[in-house]
């Protein structure tokens, strides 16, 4: 008899032909049951019989779903996921230090730009910002010979500007950045990466492909599902993360796939540490509007490819050959203090305004303060809805955003993951 205790869950990617199988070798760390589902969709024949009956059904079509629910980790098999979510997936970097900086300052803009060895700021309307002359020499920070605590408090003296140590240790070397081509850090933290020769861990940044492009299928295997049972052509349709107070960060991915097949050899791969590594709540950072908030209560962000359910069927065959993806969309919610703060969100909510939401999770220390790490950074969010309510002791504010894509200098919405395995 089955038993959920003994299933395993793994997959492969990205699949070079959409629907062709590639072997699954990194493990997913599932939380509960996972069933690769394949159902069948009946039409009635809808004759009349002459006997007030029903005279059968009749398969048009079979649609192949699953629904993997897991304990949020910085791992390959994570990051196949992620991958096949959003579309877009930069080369590995070794890093061994980041940063966050904001911009506080009158300007409506704040435009920077970083290169291996320098951070420039420009200031002022949009798309009309000009160099900084309070920001280094002429707008522009050499990084040549700094190391982390340095970036931090020179920039913090910046007019306008403020930084903190987002990872690694203050000693780490500044001198080789990871580049921005452009970001807006008005009222938001710009994350900034810097390299490391040695530290064996590798930044990803996962950004949507806002193309018209599929976005890239991957194979998954689930063994215990009443048998060894195979998924191919697999893409992510939708995620949602939740992060609460005194808990573990969890992700439900909801998948489509274009076939289900029985009868495969067992996983074999076992859980790694970084497979087991769990994130916690406790081990996050969240700033939104650009203001730390160390108080908050939970945080939730929905990710939605909005795929076509009747869309990729071919004549010949009643499984889907391919994908059809529809409008990209980013949501969530979170739970704050009622104080000046989050009084100054509610206010904006209020105004319609924009906001800016950047949410960090890490997992265990790979040495030199590097650490396991997923980031959310969202440049623009829109209020939809607020609420106040009575918690344990203290009033709390409730508030549900939107990503909004104002056509800015950064990708819409991105995830910053740093794991131990750089292929």
């Amino acid at each position: 008899m089955a038993k959920s205790g003994f299933m395993k869950v793994a997959v492969g990617g990205p699949e070079s032909t959409l629907g062709t199988a590639v072997a699954r070798s990194s493990r997913l760390p599932v939380s509960e049951a996972v069933f690769l589902v394949q159902k069948s969709v009946n039409e009635a024949k809808e004759f009349i019989t002459g006997r007030n009956t029903q005279a059968g059904y009749v398969k048009v079509a079979e649609e192949c779903t699953a629904s993997v629910p897991v304990n949020l980790v910085a791992s390959k098999g994570i990051r196949i996921i992620l991958g096949s979510l959003l579309g877009s997936t930069a080369a590995p970097v070794q890093v061994g230090a980041g940063v966050v900086i904001v911009y506080d300052g009158a300007e409506d803009s704040c435009k920077l730009v970083v290169t291996s060895d320098s951070i420039s700021s420009s200031i002022g309307n949009y798309g009309e910002e000009v160099a900084d002359a309070n920001f280094g020499v002429d707008g522009s920070y050499a990084l040549t010979g700094k190391t982390l605590a340095d970036v931090v408090t020179d920039v913090s003296a910046f007019t306008g500007y403020s930084a903190e140590l987002l990872y690694g240790e203050e000693t780490a070397s500044a001198a080789l950045a990871v580049a921005v081509d452009s970001a807006q850090a008005k009222s938001r933290p710009v994350p900034v990466h810097f390299t490391s020769a040695d530290s064996g861990a590798y930044l990803r940044v996962i950004t949507p492909n806002l193309t018209s492009e599929e976005l890239p299928g991957f194979s998954i295997q689930a063994d215990g599902d009443g048998d060894n049972r195979l998924g191919a052509g697999c893409i992510v349709d939708s995620m949602n993360i939740t992060a609460d107070l005194k808990a573990k960060v969890k992700a439900t991915f909801e998948l489509m796939m274009l076939t289900v097949t029985s009868g495969q050899d067992g996983i074999i791969t076992p859980l790694s540490v970084d497979d087991m590594d769990v994130l916690k709540f406790s081990d996050g950072l969240t700033y939104i509007g650009g203001e730390k908030f160390c108080y908050i209560k939970n945080v939730s962000i929905d990710v939605s490819n909005s795929h076509g359910a009747d869309e990729g069927y071919c004549q010949g065959k009643q499984t889907k050959s391919k994908h059809a993806k529809g409008p990209f969309a980013v949501s969530g919610s979170g739970t704050l203090p009622v104080d000046s703060s989050s009084e100054a969100e509610r206010i904006k909510a209020l105004a319609a305004e924009k906001s800016s939401l950047l949410t960090k999770f890490s997992g265990r220390n790979y040495g030199n303060g590097v650490r396991a790490m997923v980031l959310f950074d969202i440049p623009s969010i829109q209020y939809t809805d607020d609420s106040k309510s009575a918690g344990d002791a203290n009033l709390e504010q409730s508030l549900s955003w939107e990503m909004i894509d104002d056509l800015g200098y950064d990708a819409p919405f991105a995830i910053h993951m740093i794991s131990k395995e750089g292929e």
